[in-house]
């Protein structure tokens, strides 16, 4: 529990907007790690020439 505490401590004195970038990045990373995101799997030869173009 105290570890918590010292997290949100952590965050304390940040504007909303950091406050939601974090909570993206954080919920992008789990989503990543968990295999949920669309991102988590390597793309196809012909998908990976094509986001390159991009």
């Amino acid at each position: 529990m105290s570890t918590v505490l010292k997290k949100l401590g952590k965050l304390r004195g940040r504007s909303l907007a950091e406050l939601r970038q974090r909570g993206a990045q954080f919920l992008a990373a789990s989503g990543e790690r968990y295999g949920v995101s669309s991102r988590a799997r390597l793309p196809a030869d012909a998908e990976f020439f094509k986001m390159l173009e991009t």
